[in-house]
């Protein structure tokens, strides 16, 4: 019970519409309600084995919502939200914490694993310009899907709610906005792509948001077009940044003609070499640097597919080019 109970300080931490002093009300509320229900006494604990910690987590939002007038709403058991009564129904976006590759971003940017979130959707129909990463090899986030279904069923959710918007750019950026975790840094797409202008011009607007003027923003895109339609806007923005995946249907040389920093996906290190890139290990590249990288690849690709023996021999592909 302690440790759920230290589980729900930490996510009042994280409500990001709550000041300072509000937020040791809040925690001051579970203690008392805590002691009523004598939760933190260990031998009554041992003895109410039965005990369901989310009816006592219930009572406590009751209890908020009469002391402080809103609505405090758990989303998935993970994130707390603030709410005017008058949108206690109003959906959430889901994001995602980092993962082992995000999280090595602590190892030059002043910012803790939990200041790191990611948020995806459905990939592959959210794609519209990709082709290397669904034609010559799988990308990550398809290898994901295969195997949790937990995370394809939170990227279609996600993906659904935002299609019910996508012909509203003032209804996705305040869907999205409203859903934000408290972060320093937002990995946009894992999974998934800007499957429409008003789409991407959403997520700009977000990241230029008052609020959200401390927050990094980037993603990897093959959604060119876009890109390009918003390239003025996009070169002035500080705290929003894209990285152009090589390997679109038909875009590239858009990439360099508008001299677009891209990433290539290579299979082994000297691949990397003979192109002239590094491979980004830790997403310096990715968010503070503008040059091109190379990605190594990874995942599990299909049985027998050429990169396992390329990576293992550290060979180079015949036909690996820029182009």
């Amino acid at each position: 019970m302690l440790n759920q109970s230290k589980r729900v300080y930490r996510q009042i931490d994280s409500i990001k519409e709550i000041n300072h002093d509000q937020s040791k009300i809040l925690k001051i509320s579970i203690i008392q309600i805590g002691k009523y229900n004598q939760i933190f006494n260990s031998s009554y604990v041992k003895r109410s084995l039965y005990y369901n910690f989310y009816s006592w987590y219930n009572d406590l939002l009751n209890v908020l919502k009469n002391m402080y007038k809103v609505s405090i709403k758990m989303i998935d058991l993970k994130h707390i939200k603030l709410v005017d009564e008058n949108t206690v129904d109003q959906e959430y976006l889901k994001f995602s914490n980092s993962n082992k590759k995000l999280d090595k971003i602590t190892e030059w940017l002043d910012v803790r694993k939990s200041d790191i979130k990611t948020f995806n959707i459905t990939p592959v129909k959210s794609c519209p310009f990709a082709h290397d990463c669904q034609k010559i090899f799988k990308c990550y986030a398809i290898i994901q899907e295969e195997y949790r279904k937990d995370f394809k069923k939170q990227n279609k959710y996600n993906f659904d709610l935002l299609r019910k918007y996508h012909h509203s750019i003032d209804k996705m950026t305040d869907l999205i906005d409203s859903s934000l975790p408290k972060a320093k840094v937002i990995r946009i797409h894992s999974s998934g792509d800007y499957f429409n202008e008003n789409y991407l011009k959403s997520w700009i607007k977000v990241s230029q948001l008052k609020h959200n003027l401390n927050t990094i923003f980037y993603s990897y895109t093959t959604s060119i077009p876009y890109w390009i339609n918003n390239l003025d806007e996009i070169n002035s923005l500080q705290n929003f940044k894209l990285i152009a995946s090589l390997g679109t249907n038909g875009y590239d040389d858009k990439i360099k003609e508008n001299n677009l920093q891209f990433s290539k996906v290579v299979y082994s290190e000297n691949e990397a070499n003979k192109l002239g890139l590094k491979i980004d290990v830790n997403e310096r590249h990715a968010i503070s640097q503008n040059k091109p990288f190379a990605l190594k690849i990874h995942g599990t690709q299909p049985k027998g597919h050429n990169s396992y023996k390329i990576k293992r021999l550290n060979l180079v592909r015949s036909d690996l080019s820029l182009v």
